[in-house]
Formats: structure tokens, sequence, C-alpha cells
């Protein structure tokens, strides 16, 4: 069997572990629904057993097929137990119909192209070894490691002398990574960031399948297909950096929960929290962004209607593994030396510190638009026509979502101890990925809520226009 059949055979079998999540969520499997099964599976299927092989690598039982497939059953059937008889919600949740004829066809045209695409970025992936620093030095030999002795308790975790490849960097990237070298049977520099392919991949047929749920089909294939086509995604990937999966993970988690908020299907706030959580396992500034994310929904949730009971179970399942990521870490030792403490608790050092916030901000913000221009703009639409219609809670939670990441990066540089400029040359053009793609995911649901209110009001004002008469003057309402 060679390597091209083991890695699709991998990679089918994480989209069967996704489609069984899917359906303990409460997704169905009648024929509408077909389409958002299917192209969700994947990168529900990547997220969890991604999670499941971190717990492996964190628990000691070693990242591998067998010990990862025995805790996402374990896992799986835990929570068929629980969840017997009972389903998260839709509400009123459900596949857009389509309207004709054309729209169908340019929906089938533009999935054709994703798929082409798919397979052009896969390619990609399996062509090009490892010759970026970020992938080379730290990914990689991290998904060695786990690959070679299994868990994280190794030198590559432990060492002094491996300081800098950040240690504390959680390893759901890596363990999926190990998995595929254990599907090959070996570590193969060259195929060792097929995973992170298969994760931005996902990332389009998922967001199509969830978008489908609440815009034209047509619009949510349209807006996953240049997503995912970004060439700052498919370049970050291709040289095994994380921040194309740590992307994917969190605007896909942000999406879902936003449809959450808007249409209280429930079954879309167990994939955020899967999605956030697993974003939270690939970097660092993943839990700055699902943080973000547990505090913007907890804002506006009583907005929409939605219980509070359910945000803090959201709360809880985002941060069951990144917790235990903490405590494996701090157990590890203490690592590098990220943070100038003196800038959080001496006044003096504050002050000389304070520079770097301006500076951060302005520098993150451009590589935002400079980079992401198209998707910018989505934003911006997305936002004005929400306030425009005054659908504020919509506005309130993408916005607030947004400034929080945004600040929250920003005191990552302003607390940093590394020189600012040499910290915003090598990283500011990647942290911004995750913002500006979940915001862009989400900006047609903002247009659509906006068009709605339009609809509705353009609705009401004709109910109660009174009817004409032939000779042209109004009809009185009140009878004779």
């Amino acid at each position: 069997m060679n390597d091209a059949v083991r890695l699709i055979a991998l990679n089918a079998a994480f989209a069967v572990v996704g489609l069984v999540v899917l359906r303990f969520a409460g997704i169905p499997g009648g024929r509408g629904w077909r389409g958002t099964l299917a192209g969700l599976s994947p990168a529900v299927g990547l997220a969890t057993c991604g999670l499941a092989a971190a717990v492996c690598a964190m628990t000691g039982l070693g990242v591998g097929l067998l010990a990862t497939g025995i805790v996402v059953v374990l896992v799986l059937a835990a929570a068929g137990l629980v969840l017997r008889g009972r389903r998260p919600g839709l509400a009123s949740l459900g596949p857009r119909l389509h309207r004709g004829v054309v729209v169908r066809v340019i929906e089938l045209a533009l999935l054709v192209l994703l798929g082409v695409l798919s397979v052009g970025v896969l390619r990609l992936y399996a062509a090009t070894g490892l010759t970026q620093w970020d992938g080379w030095a730290m990914w990689a030999p991290k998904a060695h490691a786990l690959y070679v002795e299994h868990d994280v308790w190794g030198p590559v975790f432990r060492d002094p002398a491996y300081l800098m490849q950040h240690q504390e960097y959680p390893v759901l990237l890596p363990s999926l990574q190990a998995l595929s070298a254990d599907a090959v049977d070996r570590f193969d520099r060259a195929l060792i960031d097929i995973e992170t392919g298969a994760v931005l991949v996902s990332f389009g047929w998922g967001a199509w399948a969830i978008l489908r749920l609440v815009v034209a089909p047509w619009l949510s294939a349209g807006v996953a297909l240049a997503l995912t086509g970004s060439v700052p995604l498919i370049d970050n990937g291709s040289g095994n950096y994380a921040d194309t999966a740590l992307a994917a993970f969190t605007a896909l988690g942000f999406l879902c929960a936003f449809v959450w908020l808007s249409r209280g299907a429930t079954a879309l706030l167990v994939l955020s929290a899967l999605f956030f959580a697993a974003a939270a396992s690939t970097k660092a500034e993943g839990l700055l962004y699902a943080l973000a994310a547990i505090a913007a929904v907890l804002a506006v949730a009583r907005g929409f209607g939605r219980s509070l009971r359910s945000v803090a179970w959201f709360s809880v399942a985002v941060l069951a593994v990144p917790a235990m990521w903490a405590v494996v870490d701090r157990l590890n030792g203490p690592g590098a030396k990220n943070v100038d403490r003196a800038a959080l608790t001496n006044p003096s050092a504050m002050v000389d510190a304070s520079g770097r916030i301006p500076e951060s901000a302005r520098r993150l913000l451009s590589e935002s638009w400079n980079r992401w221009p198209v998707a910018c703009a989505l934003v911006v639409l997305g936002l004005a026509s929400a306030c425009v219609a005054r659908r504020w809670w919509e506005a309130a939670f993408g916005g607030l979502w947004g400034g929080l990441s945004l600040a929250a990066l920003i005191g990552v540089y302003y607390a940093n101890a590394a020189p600012i400029d040499w910290l915003l040359e090598t990283s500011a053009d990647r942290v911004v990925f995750s913002g500006v793609l979940g915001l862009a995911v989400s900006a047609p649901l903002l247009v659509g809520a906006a068009w709605e209110t339009v609809v509705a009001h353009s609705d009401d004002r004709t109910r109660a226009s009174p009817p004409i008469r032939p000779d042209g003057a109004a009809a009185s309402r009140i009878a004779p």
C-alpha cells in the first residue's frame, strides 16, 4: 500500500469520526442535511482526533493510531450514554433551498472549483519540504518526537536545550502529524505537513457546510472558495507553520458560535466548543482567541435570548484540554522567558514599554489590511450593514470578539521580553490570520441579518398600506 492510499485512508477515518460526532451533536441525516454532514465531517474529525491524540501524548498513553482510536471510541461511547434519548437542538435551523436551476449550477461549479483547489493544496503540500524556520525547527521536531517517543515527557519537551522551540506551545498539530507518520510507517519530511493541508482544506468545506444553513448556498460556496484559496493561508501552511491550522479551527469555531447565537441551534454550540478547544490546543494564540470568544458570547448571550448555562458548559468544554496542557507544561519545567514581568509590575518599566502598544496595534491592523484587503472589506461591509439595519447584537458580537482578540494580541506584544521590532517583523503577519478569517467567514451572517431586517420592514409597510382602488385613490380600511 503506497503512501497516498494510506494517508487518504487515515483522513477518511477522521471524516468517519467526524460524521459520528455530528450525529451525536444532533445534525440530522436527512436528504437536505447530507451536504452539511459531508462538508463538516473532515474538520470535525480532525479536531476530535487531534484533541484525542494530544490527550494521549499528555497522559502517557502514547500518540499512535491504536491508542488514539481507543480514546476516540471510549469518548464517543461515553457521549452516547450521556446523550441517550436526547440530542442538542437545531431550533429552526435548516438547509437553505435553491431558488432555480441557475443558482444550483453556480453552486455546483463553485464546489467543483473548491474540489480542484483542495487537490491542488494537498499536492503542493506533498511536494514541499521543510525549508522554513518554524516548520523545520519547531513543529517537525515535535512531530518526530511524538512519533518516536509517543508522549510529551521526553527531552524535546523538557530539556532546556530545546527552549527556542517554544516548548510551551500545545501539541495538537504535531500529534496529528505523528499520526500521519504512523500511517505511512515512517517520519517523512516531505509528507509531514500533509495534515496541515488537510486542516486547511477541511476549513473550506466546513465553512460551506455551515454557511449553507443560513445564507444562499451559492454564496456560501463562493465565500468558502475565496477564503480557502487565500495566498497567505496556503503559503503559511506549506511551510509547516501552525498559523493556518489555528486560523481554520478558530474561524469555524467563531462561525458556529455566531450561528448558535442568531439561530438558537445548540448543536452548533457543541461544534463551536470543539473547534475552539482544537484552536486553543494548536498554538498559544489560540487560547487568546478562545478566551475572547467566551467573553464575547457571555456578553451578548442574553441579548440574543440564549441561556447563560449553555455558555458556562461551552466555556468548560473549550478550556478542558488546554487546562490539562497548562498542567503538563508546568510539570515539564519553567520554559523560556517570554514575559517581561517588570512590564506588568514595575511602574517605570510600564512607562518604558507603553510605546509598544500603539506600535503593535498599528502593525497588526496594517498587516490585516495589506495582506487581506478583500476579506477586511467584507468584514467592514458586514459590520456596517448590521449597524445600518440596527442589528446591534450581531454587530456587537462580531466587533467585540474582534476587538478583544486584537487587545489580547497587543497585550502579548506589550509584555513580551523580546525586542518589539524583531517580534513584529517575525510574527505580526501570521498572528492576524485567525481574527481576519473568523470575521470574514462570518460576514455573510451580518449581511444576511441586515437583509432580513430590510425585507421584514418592507413587508410591514406593504401590509400597512391601504389597497389602491381602480380610480387610483386609496381605499379606506374602515368598512362603510
